[in-house]
């Protein structure tokens, strides 16, 4: 359940992405705009990500998703931990 209602967010800052990348280059103002209203909907989505990753961190959609959403916020720390933990389990 916790996955799903961190899909419903991040679905929404992918959706808001593409909104971003409609936007004529030379608006570039707008753009930022757009891509941080995505930004808010992966953050929105991030705990609850978080909370079923601990719950079960061998679903391989979540940690898809989640992967994603450490890279898109920068939260690189946290992205290379998860990176290291799906090789370990990987191999």
């Amino acid at each position: 359940a916790l996955f799903n209602l961190g899909l419903v967010y991040y679905n929404r800052g992918v959706k808001q992405v593409d909104v971003a990348n409609a936007v004529p280059g030379n608006q570039t103002d707008k753009y930022e705009l757009e891509r941080n209203k995505a930004d808010l909907e992966f953050k929105k989505a991030l705990p609850y990500f978080e909370k079923a990753y601990e719950i079960n961190g061998r679903n391989n959609s979540l940690l898809e998703a989640l992967k994603n959403v450490y890279y898109r916020l920068q939260m690189r720390d946290r992205y290379d931990t998860l990176i290291e933990k799906i090789n370990l389990t990987n191999q």
